[in-house]
């Protein structure tokens, strides 16, 4: 893509989306939960606590309800279930996503916590126009999107496996920022609000209370 097209479409982009964890949550999962395997005897016992916490549809902040979709109870059912199996005879084919639903339940910011659930479904998708934008005017994000910089943390990679994730770090997190403010490309009205809303993850990973995974979904 050579420039950045000034026509609009609605929808958001679906080929890649966003994670966002609470920083200090994160320090302290890997911190209580090492080494993070099978049988451990600490995990099995939170697999089993959460898998009979009662459930609950409430999302969050409704300024992002555009960028992702609440859970239903029947991601709580599928998660009690997956939850329960992981800690039984034959439960090792279900820790990884058990493991996953323990990190999310753990790690999300507190205004996206009920989102445990949905775990890597539970990203944020912003505007497939304001995404075209974000790379064509802005080499750090796109060299981002292609793998070329960007960091892959060795704990993150224990949960995520075979997971295709690049984290925007707080260095990266500034120069993005800066290019959305300083290229005009980005004051189209038509944006908002998913430029606001894309600063305001930003400007969390800068503060370093946030960390902000872009996944690969294909």
């Amino acid at each position: 893509m050579e420039y950045a097209s000034s026509d609009y479409y609605t929808n958001n982009e679906d080929k890649f989306g966003f994670l966002v964890f609470d920083k200090e949550k994160v320090d302290t999962f890997f911190s209580e939960y090492s080494p993070p395997q099978f049988r451990n005897g600490k995990l099995d016992s939170c697999f089993k606590r959460l898998s009979e916490s009662q459930s609950s549809v409430v999302t969050g902040e409704m300024r992002f309800s555009k960028h992702t979709r609440s859970p239903n109870i029947s991601d709580y059912d599928l998660a009690g279930k997956v939850l329960a199996a992981t800690t039984k005879n034959d439960g090792e084919k279900y820790f990884g996503s058990s493991l996953h639903y323990l990190f999310f339940f753990e790690c999300l910011p507190d205004t996206f916590q009920k989102k445990w659930v949905q775990t890597s479904l539970g990203d944020f998708e912003f505007n497939v126009t304001f995404f075209n934008r974000l790379r064509t005017k802005c080499k750090v994000f796109d060299d981002h999107i292609y793998g070329n910089t960007g960091y892959w943390d060795k704990n993150i990679k224990t949960v995520f496996r075979d997971e295709i994730f690049n984290e925007i770090t707080a260095d990266k997190a500034k120069l993005i920022k800066n290019c959305i403010n300083q290229d005009s490309a980005f004051n189209d009205k038509r944006l908002q609000p998913d430029r606001d809303n894309f600063i305001h993850f930003l400007d969390q990973v800068i503060q370093k209370k946030w960390r902000l995974l872009l996944i690969d979904k294909n």
